[in-house]
């Protein structure tokens, strides 16, 4: 059956006519034609003739009555071009409704024929052909995704709470909350015990190596300055004190005979003042300022070091402290002394 359609046009209007050749009906030739509503309408020729020519309808004229407007649509009539009024149906023509064509059968699969893709057609086998059949992927686990991080919603009324940060751990390592002032700095915050240890020096005393105090008659005194002696006192201590000890040996020259031998009643020793103090641990003016005392002032106070004799002493002070002070020597020589160079030794200790 072959469906034909025609337009044609009268009055300014357009209609639409389908004809349909029977031919299946024993009416070849035969032509159902749809007339206009409109007075005048040319119906479409026959199906073994040419088609009507389509016309373009003419402008209106100025002042001409607005075109009518589409009918409503009937219940069963064909689906018009869009922009295209629809046709007016006469009551009883037949409704034309296009067939769908049916679906074709599948084809049955011969055995072993390869495996096609969906809507492709099957590429012929050979007789002989291997069959190919492909090899199945296994799957590849999947890991299971990490549940997400909800962070905790900030306290109602208040602003967010900044993210934690990581605080150190281990043995000395201790974590505090900070509740006021610190004690230290007057400020919140936390405080941290701190330890470091100050180191216990020495007491020590330094003397000249050699000294020459002169020459003298027998009979008479030789007097000499011995040259500086320092107590340098490193120990750090909250009241320290300390003494400076003095004593003499024979003085002797050739062989030390008797006669050759001063003994050590015949000098005298006296330290006078210090000639250089030091205190770090106090202030000029400070109560607890150290107090260095001199064994023998002035040369009035001069005494025999025979036995040990008290040079110097520190009697009071705060930390560490020196002194330093030039002794005077006096030696009295004998009158049957026997002419030579005398050498013996001036010990200082300090306790």
């Amino acid at each position: 059956m072959r469906k034909t359609a025609f337009l044609t046009t009268t009055g300014g209007r357009f209609a639409v006519t389908a004809a349909l050749t029977m031919a299946a009906a024993g009416l070849a030739g035969t032509t159902i034609a749809g007339a206009s509503m409109s007075p005048g309408a040319v119906a479409a020729g026959a199906s073994a003739g040419p088609a009507a020519p389509v016309s373009t309808p003419p402008a209106p004229a100025p002042g001409a009555p607005a075109a009518m407007p589409a009918a409503p649509p009937v219940p069963g009539a064909p689906v018009t071009m869009p922009g295209i009024p629809a046709a007016p149906r006469f009551p009883g023509a037949p409704v034309i409704t296009p067939s769908t064509p049916a679906a074709m059968p599948a084809v049955p699969r011969v055995p072993g024929a390869p495996v096609t893709m969906p809507g492709a057609p099957a590429a012929p086998r050979f007789p002989g052909a291997p069959v190919i059949t492909p090899t199945p992927v296994p799957a590849r686990p999947v890991s299971p995704a990490a549940p997400a991080q909800t962070p905790s919603p900030p306290a109602s009324g208040g602003p967010a709470a900044p993210a934690s940060i990581p605080v150190p751990t281990g043995p000395n390592v201790t974590t505090c909350v900070s509740t006021g002032l610190s004690a230290t700095t007057g400020l919140p915050g936390c405080d941290t015990t701190l330890t470091f240890a100050v180191n216990v020096g020495l007491l020590e005393i330094s003397v000249p190596a050699t000294a020459n105090i002169g020459s003298g008659n027998t009979g008479t005194n030789i007097t000499g300055r011995l040259g500086g002696v320092t107590v340098t006192d490193n120990r750090a201590e909250l009241a320290p004190t300390w003494t400076a000890s003095v004593a003499s040996s024979d003085f002797t020259t050739g062989t030390a005979t008797t006669a050759e031998t001063i003994p050590p009643a015949d000098v005298s020793y006296w330290s006078g003042p210090a000639t250089a103090t030091a205190d770090p641990g106090d202030t000029v003016g400070d109560v607890d300022a150290a107090t260095f005392v001199p064994g023998q002032l002035t040369a009035g106070d001069a005494v025999p070091i025979a036995t040990p004799q008290t040079a110097f002493s520190l009697t009071a002070g705060v930390g560490d402290n020196s002194a330093t002070w030039d002794p005077t020597l006096t030696v009295a020589v004998p009158a049957a002394a026997v002419a030579g160079t005398y050498t013996g030794t001036i010990t200082h200790s300090v306790a």
